[in-house]
């Protein structure tokens, strides 16, 4: 399994930590270091059952080591990513702490350590009991006489030796312990950081800038030697052989030393081509026929590694090659990496092809220059080997064969039976693709699912058990933040669409590559802030999404953009009503509809950024639907008060729609002697010309619709939650048939929304209901044998529930799920969280869960 950062090395000891550690199987190891024997190995750490953030969260889910691993005296030091750093013991490999709840606002990768007291994300810790954690600067550096760090931009040195627990007070009056350590002095020198420590100098970094900062006696204690100016900011600094490394977030490496010298200037080159032989020709042909020039690709057998070399550079391919003779493997390691491709373009793996365990669904192509090498080319097991990590939505195998094999390798795939497998042939090759979806997979196109408001995924594939396939890809610095609460990602066509503050992009469902992003200055800006307002569970979504086309709302209109690419296929408006613009305040895809909440309305006056209780732009003046191919216009409906976005949906050819005010407007109207003129009303519309099918003025009080077109019935109800608006309703449901209207069942229910459409079943954030009679569903209690209320539970999670066929998927402490199938309760998949904004979405055969966690402190 793979290795969780650096190991560290000391008195003949190797110690590392390993393991995939979303599912708790975490190892920390302690090797000798001459021989390799395992002298302990602590296995148990990732499966505890542990108190979480915001105290009293319980969950599976301890140690995840991410990090540089860190020795001082008997204690070993594990850094875990976002989280505080655990403390074991070095002799025997036993955890002695881990102040996980208790310090939620620290942690990071880096950590260090004198001998009383280590380092990490700016706190300072006792090494013998971790707590009470004491703030000081980020990234110390130290020797045994003094700790060098940076606050509020300048350098100040500490004394390691002189650390007291003091108690304060906090802003809320409360009494606090923590670790103080004793101030020696403050300099005038100015840095942002401080990257290294070389004799008696430090060696700095504050922007663009790094300066050499030499330490001594007297006041003031340390004066700037030397400084550079760079076009970029510095990300890392090392000290070597007498001279300063210096790497930047522009990706240049930079090297200073001890004298003037004319400075030598390397630039990065293409591969140089190979010889002029057959595999130029063979790659390019590989390439047009497929058309797959990015993303990942795998050779089974590498022959002489030139297919390999070609398509590296020719394409944008990152080619992974497989090969049973690990003296030919080392070989081709080699000249690879003497022409630059090896590592960031071409991987070498010396095993037998038949026999390597790689991710399903990881390459867009499958290529081979040796099939012979990829294991017994015969039969039913060779092609279910072959088409197991082909992409789906369009990756492909190409392999040159001749007509009789070819006519062979096609009778073989329809004999096992591989779903939606497809064998063509085209020149000399054979051609196995995977196009569309795998069977079973669902999508997740709008804010709440799709656009009846089910919040389910049709995903049956997705089952407890589960198992990783990648982790990590890019950065969360350009998604939005947690409690702006912006709408959740969005899964269709093997693509993760999900928006940042000022873009959008799009990732690889099964690799986690990114294929795209979208600079869309402002775009999110509603949802960007940390205040716990409701953001996209009163707005509504600014995006909705279909395998040819993501909708986005942006400055006034509505942009068509490519799934692929992100480019804009085509721009929308919204026609003028009353002879005035209008913006959009809602939107929806239906088939080959858009669906577009058309002038929101502006009941307070009030940015509705931030702020709890807003219901400014919860609700649209008019409904209009357009062809979503050309933007016509087909048809638009007109409020009598106001359109709720969280109660339209379309289902069964039907709109369905509340006419609506909120209740605190309507409240406020009554404080000023005013009331509605008109009832408010519950209706449904012909989706394709906008006629009122049927429409009723009994009974409607609510913020929310979802539609089942399955059973044929509309759910009235509310939407109570955390970080939602004051007052929404949760205490009735009503259902009504969607034919004509009539009322199915009326029930009082005391429930927390919003509510999910299984089935036959109506799930909310802890009991279920039936969706055909309303009465609350039971299960038999294991012990008793007595019908009980069907519950489920969660410790606490800042989110609220969504469904696929097989799971719920919501925060409990950590990651949580619970198996619909088996009804097995909650689990966890522990080490990491998930969102205030509900990210665990199953959709396209794969539990998604992007970290949507930016700015989080748990």
């Amino acid at each position: 399994w793979p290795a969780r950062g650096a190991p560290v090395v000391a008195d003949g000891t190797v110690y590392f930590a390993a393991g995939i550690w979303p599912f708790m199987g975490i190892f920390i190891y302690a090797l000798d270091a001459e021989t390799g024997e395992v002298i302990w190995v602590n296995d148990g750490q990732g499966a505890e059952y542990t108190d979480q953030p915001h105290g009293g969260a319980l969950a599976f889910g301890s140690v995840a080591p991410q990090g540089y691993l860190v020795v001082s005296g008997d204690r070993l030091i594990v850094p875990n990513g976002r989280s505080t750093p655990a403390v074991f013991d070095r002799g025997s490999g036993e955890m002695l702490y881990f102040h996980m709840a208790e310090n939620k606002y620290a942690g990071n990768f880096a950590a260090s350590a004198t001998a009383d007291l280590f380092f990490n994300s700016g706190c300072v810790y006792s090494i013998e009991t971790g707590s009470p954690p004491g703030g000081l600067g980020a990234h110390p550096v130290h020797t045994g006489e003094a700790i060098y760090t940076v606050e509020g931009g300048a350098i100040v040195a500490y004394d390691p030796a002189d650390a007291q627990v003091e108690e304060y007070e906090d802003s809320r009056g409360n009494a606090r312990k923590r670790l103080a350590v004793r101030t020696l002095w403050r300099s005038e020198e100015g840095a942002a950081r401080i990257h290294a420590m070389a004799g008696d100098l430090l060696l700095c970094a504050n922007a663009g800038k790094i300066s050499a900062v030499r330490l001594r006696d007297g006041d003031p204690h340390a004066e700037e030697v030397w400084h550079d100016e760079l076009p970029d900011e510095p990300a890392s600094m090392i000290v070597a052989d007498g001279k300063l490394f210096v790497s930047t977030l522009g990706g240049r490496l930079l090297c200073y030393g001890p004298a003037e010298v004319e400075v030598r200037r390397h630039s990065a080159e293409p591969p140089p081509a190979g010889p002029d032989d057959v595999w130029v020709g063979r790659a390019a042909d590989i390439l047009e026929r497929t058309g797959v020039t990015e993303g990942y690709c795998l050779c089974l057998g590498v022959g002489t590694g030139r297919l390999m070399e070609e398509l590296v550079r020719q394409s944008q391919l990152h080619v992974i090659g497989v090969d049973p003779d690990a003296r030919k493997v080392d070989r081709l390691r080699r000249r690879m990496d003497a022409r630059g491709i090896y590592g960031p373009r071409a991987a070498l793996i010396a095993a037998d092809p038949a026999a390597v365990e790689l991710p399903p669904y990881l390459a867009g192509l499958v290529v081979s220059e040796g099939l012979a090498a990829a294991g017994p080319v015969d039969g039913e097991a060779f092609v279910a080997r072959l088409f197991e990590p082909i992409r789906p939505y369009g990756g492909v195998a190409c392999l040159g064969m001749s007509a009789q094999n070819h006519a062979r390798l096609a009778a073989w795939v329809a004999a096992a039976g591989l779903p939606n497998a497809e064998v063509e042939r085209s020149g000399d090759w054979t051609l196995l693709r995977r196009p569309g979806a795998l069977p079973g997979a669902g999508d997740w196109t709008h804010q709440y699912g799709d656009a009846a408001n089910t919040v389910v995924s049709r995903d049956s594939l997705v089952r407890a058990p589960l198992g990783l396939l990648w982790f990590g890809g890019s950065s969360n610095v350009s998604i939005l933040p947690r409690h702006g609460h912006g709408p959740p990602e969005q899964v269709v066509g093997g693509r993760l669409f999900i928006e940042g503050p000022n873009s959008i992009r799009a990732q690889d469902v099964y690799t986690g590559r990114v294929l795209w992003e979208r600079e869309l200055p402002g775009f999110g800006k509603v949802y960007d802030n940390t205040a716990h307002q409701p953001g996209a569970n009163s707005l509504g979504s600014n995006y909705s999404s279909a395998p040819d086309g993501l909708y986005v709302v942006y400055d006034g209109r509505c942009l068509r953009l490519d799934p692929a690419t992100g480019g804009t296929v085509s721009e929308f408006t919204v026609p003028p009503a009353r002879g005035e613009d209008q913006g959009w305040g809602f939107i929806s895809v239906y088939r080959d509809l858009l669906i577009a909440g058309a002038a929101p309305i502006i009941f307070d006056g009030e940015e509705p950024i931030g702020l709890k209780d807003n219901w400014d732009a919860t609700a649209s003046a008019q409904i209009v639907a357009m062809d979503r191919d050309s933007g016509e216009v087909l048809w638009s409906h007109d409020s009598r008060l106001a359109f709720r976005h969280n109660a339209i949906c379309v289902a069964d050819e039907k709109l369905f729609c509340i006419d609506r005010l909120p209740d605190a407007i309507v409240a406020k109207m009554a404080r000023r002697g005013q009331e509605p003129e008109i009832p408010a009303r519950l209706a449904a519309l012909d989706v394709r010309t906008g006629q009122v099918l049927w429409s009723t003025t009994d009974d409607v009080f609510g913020t929310w619709l979802s539609c089942s077109a399955e059973h044929g019935l509309l759910l009235q109800a509310g939407r109570p939650s955390r970080d939602m608006l004051s007052g929404e309703p949760g205490d009735r449901m009503i259902a009504y048939r969607v034919a004509d209207g009539t009322v199915a069942w009326d029930r009082g229910h005391k429930y927390s929304g919003p509510p999910l459409l299984h089935g036959d079943t109506i799930i909310t954030q802890g009991q279920a209901f039936g969706l055909l009679d309303g009465e609350p569903r039971t299960r038999r209690h294991p012990l008793t044998g007595v019908e009980v209320p069907w519950r489920w539970e969660r410790a606490y999670g800042c989110n609220t529930a969504i469904a696929s066929e097989c799971l719920l998927t919501f925060r409990s402490g950590a990651a949580g799920f619970y198996d619909l199938l088996g009804d097995g309760g909650t689990g966890n998949l522990g080490g990491f969280k998930s969102g205030c904004t509900s990210n665990l979405v199953v959709a396209d055969g794969v539990l998604n869960a992007p970290d949507y966690t930016r700015t989080c402190t748990c």
